[in-house]
């Protein structure tokens, strides 16, 4: 509309915006922030897709057991190392430059996917060649686990790692996810290949009996 008002503007000095737009422009933000809202943050009640019961992977009294997926591209991975091997030979045939450059390839190629892995300690999320920045949760603080179908939109706001009002979460895409009830209220959930394994075995260790040796 702005551009349709000013069309027959003879120089910069005679474009001119209307108020009216401008309210329009209001609306129109505030109702699509409405409509996300509404969308957004909502919990998820047991149901059909949100199985109350974990399942099992069978660990028994005494045994230990760790669970480790990645998430992410691996394209992304191998960017990131390709583009450091080129900076590395642009500063071999004389581009100063691409010996400052090759870092910033690794680095990327460090953070381009993230490692999931569930253990005794918990829940964990970290970037798989570095041991920070990490998102743990211990079991202590989990109080039900689940496997439910998560949208990155509807369920977390967006793609990637999400802080929401009362839930957090790491989703690349839609799919089956692991979901967890945490004792102070909220909940985390974190989309990631082989969930129904994962949530297994977080609710084997969250079993009295296994919990006591861990």
């Amino acid at each position: 509309m702005l551009v349709l008002v000013n069309a027959n503007a003879a120089d910069a000095d005679a474009v001119r915006m209307p108020l009216w737009h401008l309210a329009v422009a209001v609306a129109l933000a505030a109702a699509a922030a409405g409509g996300v809202w509404a969308l957004m943050f909502q919990k998820r009640p047991a149901g059909k897709d949100q199985p109350t019961a974990s399942g099992t992977v069978g660990l028994r009294r005494g045994e230990k057991a760790v669970w480790v997926r990645s998430v992410g591209p691996r394209w992304l991975v191998a960017a990131g190392m390709l583009g450091a091997v080129v900076a590395v030979a642009a500063g071999v045939l004389g581009w100063s430059p691409g010996f400052w450059l090759w870092p910033i390839g690794l680095l990327f190629a460090a953070v381009a996917a993230t490692q999931v892995s569930i253990g005794g300690e918990g829940l964990t999320i970290r970037p798989p060649l570095l041991r920070v920045p990490r998102v743990h949760i211990p079991l202590q603080r989990i109080e039900r686990v689940w496997v439910a179908q998560a949208r990155p939109l509807p369920d977390l706001g967006g793609w990637g790692y999400r802080v929401a009002k009362g839930r957090r979460g790491l989703a690349l895409r839609s799919g089956d996810a692991v979901w967890l009830d945490l004792n102070d209220g909220g909940q985390f959930v974190v989309v990631v290949d082989d969930a129904a394994t994962a949530a297994g075995l977080l609710g084997d260790l969250l079993t009295k009996d296994t919990r006591q040796d861990i």
